[in-house]
């Protein structure tokens, strides 16, 4: 094989998009106002980006959106928070099993 033909066939190699790269899809989970706010006061490190991204869905509370990564990381920041929660905190830990289970849902996890 000649120089130039392996030269022309890495330049083609590397071209080419990689194969099993995921493209980032956007999932959205519906929460309520209360553990919109929750979240934000918890100010989890994976948070920004989705919480950023609430939209109001008229009577029916704020749509998120995010990767799969991104909502995976916030579902496992807040299960570990409502595992933990004090026996005299049942308002908070409701408010973080129902974020699991928006964001769970919307990864059709459950």
């Amino acid at each position: 094989m000649s120089h130039q033909r392996h030269r022309d066939d890495r330049r083609r190699l590397f071209a080419q998009p990689p194969r099993f790269q995921e493209a980032a899809h956007a999932w959205q989970a519906g929460i309520s106002g209360a553990e919109l706010a929750l979240l934000k006061k918890l100010d989890y490190p994976c948070s920004e980006a989705v919480l950023a991204s609430a939209t109001l869905i008229e009577d029916e509370g704020f749509e998120l959106t995010g990767t799969k990564d991104e909502f995976e990381s916030l579902a496992g920041f807040a299960a570990g928070d409502a595992n933990h929660c004090r026996a005299n905190a049942k308002r908070r830990q409701q408010l973080l099993y129902n974020i699991c289970e928006a964001l769970e849902s919307a990864l059709g996890c459950l």
